[in-house]
């Protein structure tokens, strides 16, 4: 029976070592998920407008920034310095301001958990593009989507990554035109405070507008 009990035994332990080894490291990956979910970041994109037979224009530069404890900020500017949208988190709420009204507009509630599209539903999306689905976008492995095709060869692709629950880039092209929003640059870690300062929180809010 003893020699019974020890064969049984050394069965046992392996497997036990085996689970407490995947247990640990899905609790290692799990916590290193959390990290990038709460690391700070500074995003630049800008939006291209190219008309056929025309020089590309610059619509706006927008300046994205995302503190650690979910806090962001986001300012377009357009080619004369007239911040032309701005939205940012409030007491919970995403709020945006447009076109320099006197008055904000509640987008929705802001979670700042919320991982947008993870990497397993990027994979396995319907719409992801056939031929050349992956793309790196100022070196973040992106997930192109073509959200529209039209017959006509025109089409919508849409890069996004796990990290970000915003698209890293857009291009839409149709009619000879193409317009383009892409991401200038990346930097991570706490982003600068005076981007925070000076936010129209006195603003009345208001229902958003039905369009």
């Amino acid at each position: 029976m003893f020699k019974e009990a020890l064969r049984k035994m050394w069965v046992i332990l392996p497997m036990a070592t085996l689970a407490l080894g995947v247990v640990a490291y899905a609790l290692s990956k799990t916590n290193q998920d959390a990290k990038v979910a709460k690391t700070g970041f500074t995003v630049v994109q800008k939006r291209i407008t190219i008309m056929a037979g025309a020089t590309p224009k610059v619509d706006w530069v927008s300046v994205r920034a995302s503190q650690s404890n979910g806090n962001f900020v986001e300012k377009r500017t357009d080619a004369s310095g007239k911040v032309i949208y701005l939205g940012f988190n409030h007491e919970g709420q995403f709020l945006a301001q447009y076109n320099g009204d006197t008055k904000l507009v509640p987008v929705s509630n802001y979670n700042a958990e919320a991982s947008g599209y993870s990497e397993a539903a990027l994979q396995t999306d319907s719409r992801l593009r056939k031929g050349n689905p992956n793309e790196w976008v100022q070196g973040e492995k992106c997930y192109v989507l073509r959200i529209k095709e039209d017959e006509d060869g025109g089409y919508e692709d849409f890069y996004f990554s796990p990290k970000f629950n915003f698209p890293l880039g857009i291009i839409r092209k149709g009619g000879g035109n193409e317009q383009s929003m892409i991401t200038v640059s990346i930097a991570y870690g706490e982003p600068d405070l005076a981007l925070f300062q000076g936010l129209p929180v006195h603003l009345p809010i208001e229902p958003r507008p039905v369009r």
